[in-house]
């Protein structure tokens, strides 16, 4: 049986569907080929990716933490020891020690294997396992501590502060909401479902503004992009996507 017909025949009760990608990851360290989308009984969704020896299992969660168990995280860099099999990058420590230690029991209950991983991030959970896993277990465990994860340690809403954003590029704000989107397989789904004449909206008023765009994201060179600009980022990369040839 192949990986992607166990995760179909374990969630077979959540009526799963797939899709084709290619998609590599970091913390991996492999290409997923197809991914599988399912809701549970109370609405909430997951992704299962289908890698070459493991599973990894994903849902979206709202914390301001950042860490990874069992092994660093390579993406957003929560890649630095902090105790044990805890890795952060340090900016929110004591927050993490409470975290972990109530979800301990749930941590000691799933067993982590050596090729296993905890990450958390502010706006998604990802459970790395390996590909003999049942799955349902799993994705009970994510249910457990993503309630405890947004009610313990919530994210703190961020403000758009358009004094930080060029004149020239305040008329892409109303589009931030519904348009600026991070995460790539979320943004592909959005373009299916969006009307051309929508699509062209976006790709018009972007175009236009392409040049301060440009310069505006340029500016900060090396430093970390504030909020603002990362917003102005993910539409940018949107209207790439959609007006960009097809390899």
């Amino acid at each position: 049986m192949t990986i992607s017909e166990h995760i179909k025949n374990s969630t077979k009760q959540f009526k799963p569907t797939s899709q084709k990608i290619n998609l590599y990851d970091p913390n991996v360290r492999n290409t997923c080929t197809r991914f599988f989308k399912i809701k549970d009984e109370k609405g909430n969704g997951f992704k299962l990716y289908d890698f070459s020896d493991r599973i990894m299992l994903e849902t979206k969660v709202k914390t301001s933490l950042l860490f990874a168990i069992n092994q660093p995280e390579n993406i957003c860099l929560a890649n630095e020891l902090l105790e044990r099999n805890i890795y952060t990058n340090h900016s929110n420590d004591n927050s993490v020690l409470s975290c972990v230690d109530l979800i301990q029991q749930d941590i000691q209950e799933i067993q982590l294997q050596k090729n296993e991983a905890l990450f958390v991030y502010r706006n998604v959970i990802k459970l790395l396992v390996d590909k003999a896993r049942q799955l349902i277990p799993e994705i009970e465990f994510l249910q457990k501590i993503k309630l405890v994860i947004e009610d313990k340690f919530p994210d703190s809403v961020e403000i758009i502060d358009t004094s930080k954003i060029p004149k020239d590029l305040r008329d892409l704000v109303p589009y931030f909401e519904e348009w600026a989107i991070s995460d790539d397989l979320e943004r592909d789904e959005k373009i299916k479902k969006s009307s051309k004449s929508k699509l062209q909206k976006v790709v018009d008023i972007v175009n236009s503004k392409i040049k301060f765009v440009n310069n505006y994201l340029d500016s900060f060179g090396d430093e970390a992009l504030p909020y603002e600009a990362t917003l102005i980022m993910n539409l940018a990369e949107l209207v790439a996507e959609l007006t960009l040839p097809k390899r």
